[in-house]
């Protein structure tokens, strides 16, 4: 199978670079998957803006009526970068 090679800080290009500083600040980390997606800026940016999107849609009542449904080890994720 091929695999894809996760680009260095360096290779990733200039247009996915605000994004992915934002990320690393907010989980002290870069994801792999965010690596490979800044590959592609058009794919890291309109990700970036669609989680920017979902976070102003769930208001704060029903973010929580969400986590006290989750099954416990369910993650929301939702990131608030670009925004």
């Amino acid at each position: 199978m091929t695999r894809i090679a996760l680009p260095a800080n360096d290779a990733i290009p200039a247009a996915s670079q605000p994004v992915i500083d934002a990320m690393t600040k907010q989980l002290k980390m870069t994801p792999n998957l965010f690596r490979i997606m800044a590959l592609s800026p058009n794919a890291l940016n309109g990700w970036a803006a669609l989680q920017g999107a979902l976070a102003k849609t769930l208001d704060a009542k029903t973010a929580r009526r969400h986590r006290a449904r989750r099954v416990p080890g369910q993650r929301l994720s939702v990131l608030s970068v670009g925004a």
